[in-house]
């Protein structure tokens, strides 16, 4: 009678479907739904109003006009698509006499607000140019400004600002202190000295 439970293995086994293995999965950085980004079309001081950043971008067969209101006249900004080219990051350094101050705005595109407050970075006092903005994965932004001296040492200095979640336009307009702050100053290469 062992014959009948080793012939129903073996019909099981035989009979079973196929099963193929499956490869390992790597955690992904790109959302689990199919996102068609936005085309951002430009980005412009309002000729109207120098503290005024126009933004257009053309998303699913429709265009969308913002506005970012930057509270002073901006010297200089950088900008990079954000959520996987759903919205848009703007960094802007502004000027009123010799005074720099720096401001970032992330905008979905999609919104119907169509004016937005910039957020203040609380960077250290001086004029340091805008290198850029980067959105480094999810709502994650990073902002560098920096500047080359040559007296009384030849340096760059300057500053780099991580926001892990922007605030939304509500916050943005009560001045909170929030992200990381990064302050650095390093000798250029030829100010170094060097070994005999």
């Amino acid at each position: 009678m062992r014959i009948l439970p080793a012939f129903i293995l073996a019909v099981l086994l035989i009979c079973r479907p196929a099963v193929a293995a499956e490869p390992a999965t790597q955690p992904s950085t790109q959302p689990a739904v199919k996102i068609v980004p936005a085309t951002i079309t430009s980005v412009n001081v309002d000729p109207n109003d120098p503290k005024i950043l126009l933004v257009r971008f053309d998303h699913a067969g429709k265009t969308f006009d913002h506005r970012v209101d930057f509270h002073e006249p901006i010297k200089d900004f950088r900008y990079c698509p954000w959520i996987y080219g759903q919205g848009i990051a703007i960094v802007a350094r502004t000027v009123i006499g010799e005074e720099s101050n720096y401001f970032y705005a992330t905008i979905y595109c999609e919104e119907n607000q169509s004016t937005h407050p910039a957020m203040k970075i609380h960077a250290p006092k001086g004029a340091y140019p805008v290198l850029g903005i980067a959105n480094t994965g999810g709502d994650s932004i990073v902002v560098t400004a920096a500047k080359h001296q040559r007296n009384p040492k030849e340096s760059v200095s300057g500053w780099v600002y991580i926001d892990n979640c922007p605030l939304t336009d509500v916050l943005a307009e009560k001045d909170y202190v929030i992200g990381t702050l990064i302050p650095f100053e390093a000798l250029a290469e030829n100010a170094l000295p060097r070994e005999k």
